[in-house]
Parts: structure tokens; C-alpha cells; sequence
């Protein structure tokens, strides 16, 4: 057996409560805790295996989400325009064609992370082990800022009706040629 103290915070996630509902009927794993602290026993191989899936649906929706809004916070942008570019910016993490290929270089480093250690930030794992993802995100929160401040502009001197001219080299859904 062993325990993993996995917690969060400056994200709004319950994380125990989003561990345990991944890991739903999952064998050799118990949750305890509630909030932005969790921790987590695991039995055996199979079992942290489990928890690493687990926590990379976090990191990848959960944490990414959050971390969107955070990124959004740095440019001018009113309440109604930032709720509509973190909802773009969500909408454009779930395009990528390369987030197969996040899920499983996020699951390949917790699972070597968690081989030797037994405590983990969300935030600090997101930001510094996972940084390709962190960059992603920023694109993405970007790319979804530069959408509404151009709505607004372009809006401001017409009858509302709304042109948005974006650059392929900011969009993340595409692949460079």
C-alpha cells in the first residue's frame, strides 16, 4: 500500500471529489478527503496506474480549465468577454489533434512522478512537469482573448455585427506545415 497526497491551491477544483469520481469502481484505490486535499491509497502497480489516468483527466480538463482563467486575467477583457473566451479557449484544448499525444505524455511523466514521490501540487505539476500542455493552454487563452478584443473592436463601429479574422499561426487545432 501506499499513500499520495495530491492537492491544490489556487484552483477551485474539489480534487478529491474529481479523483474519486475517475476512478469509480476502480479496484485498489481509496479516496479520503474533500476540497482542494486529497489523499489517495493505492494497493498495487495497477492501482497507481489508475489514479495516474485519474489525474490526468484533472490536469487536462479540470486544471487546464482553471488554469484558462488564470491566463485570461492578464488581458483587458470585461467579464462577459472573458467567460465567452474561457469557454473558446476550452473549446480549442478539445481540438488539438496532438491531445492524444498530451493524455499520454502526461500519463507517462505522473506515472514515472509518482514512482518516487508521493506528494503532489497541481499547479506546480501542471506548470513546470507538464509545460507543453501549460503552453498549449496559454495559445489557447491567447488565441481566445485576441477573438473577443477584435469582436469588440470590430463591433464598436458597426451595427453589431461581428467579423473575426484570426491568423492560422495562433490557432493550436492546426498543425504547422
Amino acid at each position: 500500500m501506499r499513500e499520495y497526497s495530491i492537492e491544490t491551491i489556487d484552483y477551485r477544483i474539489d480534487i478529491a471529489d474529481r479523483i474519486r469520481r475517475a476512478l469509480r469502481g476502480a479496484e485498489g484505490v481509496g479516496v479520503k478527503g474533500e476540497g482542494q486535499r486529497a489523499a489517495v491509497m493505492t494497493r498495487d502497480e495497477e492501482a497507481r496506474e489508475q489514479l495516474c489516468m485519474a489525474l490526468c483527466r484533472v490536469l487536462l480538463n479540470d486544471a487546464a480549465a482553471e488554469e484558462i482563467k488564470r491566463e485570461l486575467k492578464a488581458y483587458p477583457l470585461e467579464a462577459a468577454e472573458a467567460e465567452r473566451a474561457a469557454v473558446r479557449a476550452g473549446e480549442l484544448m478539445r481540438r488539438v489533434p496532438r491531445r492524444a499525444s498530451l493524455f499520454a505524455n502526461a500519463l507517462s511523466r505522473l506515472m514515472e512522478y509518482t514512482k518516487a514521490e508521493s506528494a503532489l501540487n497541481i499547479e506546480g505539476f501542471l506548470r513546470f512537469r507538464l509545460a507543453d500542455a501549460a503552453n498549449l493552454i496559454r495559445l489557447c487563452a491567447l488565441r481566445a482573448a485576441m477573438e473577443e478584443l477584435i469582436r469588440r473592436e470590430l463591433s464598436a463601429g458597426t451595427d453589431g455585427k461581428t467579423i473575426i479574422i484570426i491568423t492560422r499561426d495562433t490557432d493550436p487545432s492546426t498543425e504547422p506545415d
